[in-house]
């Protein structure tokens, strides 16, 4: 082995070390990914009922935010979209859903067959994504209805 011509040459490639080092642990700290938070994992609702499904997310950039629905009867996506932009809304959820930028979608006149289990899941740009779970129980009237309905009989 040859030693260095001189130490200027070994200094500027332990700088260039240093500043890539540097480099990629200023990337690594402005894409800590996604956060999500749903403060109300589960929601009791009666027929007819408009119902939000509330989320927070944060991220760096602009998300990707997606909603799918499973129950019973299957799994479909609900709504894809990017805020500030037009959400992509399913055949079978148009005029009954309605977006928001913070990540939240709001149905509309909920049936007993929009009980199931209602997926978000947020991903950034860089491919990093977060999902949450939201529980909807629909159901044909409140247990005071019935009651009444009991005490007319």
């Amino acid at each position: 082995m040859r030693p260095l011509p001189s130490g200027r040459r070994k200094t500027r490639g332990i700088s260039l070390g240093l500043f890539a080092l540097c480099l990629a642990a200023a990337c690594c700290l402005q894409s800590q990914g996604v956060s999500l938070y749903i403060p109300q994992a589960t929601i009791n609702a009666t027929v007819k009922e408009d119902i939000l499904l509330s989320v927070e997310y944060s991220c760096h950039g602009v998300p990707t935010i997606e909603w799918t629905y499973s129950s019973n009867w299957g799994t479909q996506k609900i709504v894809e979209w990017k805020p500030g932009t037009q959400a992509n809304i399913s055949q079978s959820h148009k005029d009954r859903v309605c977006t928001f930028d913070n990540g939240s979608i709001q149905l509309f006149s909920v049936g007993v067959r929009d009980s199931g289990y209602y997926v978000i899941t947020v991903t950034e740009r860089l491919g990093s994504s977060q999902f949450g779970t939201i529980v909807l129980h629909v159901s044909e009237s409140t247990t005071e209805e019935i009651e009444l309905e009991d005490v007319e009989c």
